[in-house]
């Protein structure tokens, strides 16, 4: 009985560091060049947290190289001396023919960095134009109908063919018409009021001389 345990604490002894080595992370060089915000001089960037990750997740410990080029980075990678690189690299046929690449990673297009206090205040800025805006816009179509139902109710004549008809849908209609035009514009003349009540004014009297006629 005791050799049987002698022999188990032997076998088992011998495999510790068999296990030890194959949990233990293994050493990447990932050579890397300065390129904000992809990667920065003291090792931060999206770059480095990426390559961090996949490191963590395939049980590697990874020891960045700062290069001061790519020619220097795609050489290092060519030569050995690095494992991989990790950095924003243009991708040219050449570059190809020499080295492997992955399928791009990071794409973005133009977008603006201000500070939270900034952008609340442009916000604020904004949200207070929109208000007024929709509160002009509410007043006017309010004054628009209010006008344009005083004219039909004053106006309505279907005897008149510039007038307002006293049906109401068609009346209601050619009001709001009016009333469009002739604050937007002059007017057509399609339509417009004749009594005083409703903002005609009285005809002005004019003086015509013609020449070689008395006056």
């Amino acid at each position: 009985m005791k050799r049987l345990l002698l022999l188990l604490l032997i076998l088992v002894a011998g495999f510790l560091p068999i296990a030890a080595a194959d949990t233990a992370p293994q050493p990447i060089k990932i050579a890397v060049k300065e390129f904000p915000p992809l990667v920065f001089k003291d090792y931060k960037g999206f770059c480095i947290d990426i390559a961090t990750i996949i490191c963590e997740k395939n049980n590697l410990n990874p020891e960045f190289v700062m290069f001061t080029s790519v020619p220097d980075l795609l050489g290092a990678v060519e030569s050995g001396v690095c494992d991989m690189g990790f950095a924003g690299i243009t991708i040219t046929p050449e570059r190809e023919r020499r080295v492997d690449f992955s399928q791009p990673f990071f794409e973005s297009g133009l977008m603006i960095a201000v500070r939270n206090e900034t952008f609340s205040q442009i916000t604020s800025i904004g949200n207070a134009v929109l208000r007024v805006i929709g509160l002009s816009i509410v007043l006017f179509f309010v004054g628009l109908t209010v006008v344009a139902h005083l004219v039909w109710w004053i106006e309505r004549d279907d005897e008149d063919p510039l007038g307002f008809p006293n049906a109401y849908t068609k009346g209601i209609l050619d009001a709001y018409w009016w009333a469009v035009v002739t604050m937007s514009t002059v007017g057509y003349g399609d339509k417009r009021p004749k009594r005083s009540a409703g903002g005609s004014s009285p005809p002005s009297g004019c003086l015509s001389v013609l020449s070689g006629l008395p006056v």
